[in-house]
């Protein structure tokens, strides 16, 4: 990063709508990308800059059924827990909060004999 640069994550675009005066068209969108040319023939390969430049125009347009970017599968589905990591969870989730409603009983049955 030169000197004066902000360091990210930064927004990358915003899209804004209002709703319009006309009653023909219910709302106004437009869509504001803070990089001029992402969307052109050279980084239009670039990541998902095809994928998302289509979803932009598409919403733009009105056709909201097609604005959803695919998920990425994640690369790690798989969960190896010890049996010192099921304990903690068993704890965390079984122990833990049996004991808080044990705690909250004493003390509703205290205020409530006073």
């Amino acid at each position: 990063a030169s000197a004066g640069d902000l360091r990210g994550p930064l927004d990358f675009g915003f899209a804004l709508t209002r709703l319009s005066a006309n009653p023909l068209h219910a709302e106004q969108r437009v869509v504001v990308i803070g990089d001029g040319d992402f969307i052109s023939n050279t980084f239009l390969g670039n990541g998902g800059n095809a994928a998302l430049g289509t979803r932009i125009f598409d919403w733009l347009l009105g056709d909201d059924t097609l604005v959803h970017l695919p998920p990425r599968a994640a690369p790690d589905r798989h969960l190896d827990i010890g049996q010192r990591g099921l304990n903690a969870l068993t704890l965390t989730l079984a122990a833990l909060p049996l004991l808080l409603l044990a705690l909250a009983s004493v003390l509703w049955w205290r205020r409530r004999r006073h």
